[in-house]
């Protein structure tokens, strides 16, 4: 995912959906048109690389899940669905950004 949300954006973005990430306080008073979804993740690192943030991944070891399913595709079905639907969102995200003047 990371490999190919880079390419298509053109910033590198890796470990979408993963390890916990932190970003300035000040970075969240500019965002706009923020997903309510899945795709957050994605939308938060696009816009910290667009805009020169740095983004600081802290490691947390995730033990065995003890309840509940997996949400972002346990099954390969759920997979291509998520799949398809982060690939619709980052061809959005990647021309509302383009539509932007400098």
């Amino acid at each position: 995912m990371g490999m190919l949300s880079s390419l298509l954006m053109g910033v590198n973005l890796t470990d979408i959906n993963a390890q916990p990430k932190m970003f300035h306080r000040s970075f969240l008073e500019n965002l706009t048109d923020a997903p309510d979804d899945f795709s957050l993740d994605l939308y938060l690192l696009f816009q910290a690389r667009v805009n020169g943030y740095e983004i600081l991944e802290y490691p947390v070891h995730f033990g065995r899940r003890m309840h509940g399913d997996a949400k972002g595709g346990g099954t390969l079905k759920g997979k291509w669905k998520l799949i398809k639907r982060t690939w619709v969102y980052m061809n959005e995200l990647k021309n509302k950004q383009s539509n932007i003047p400098s």
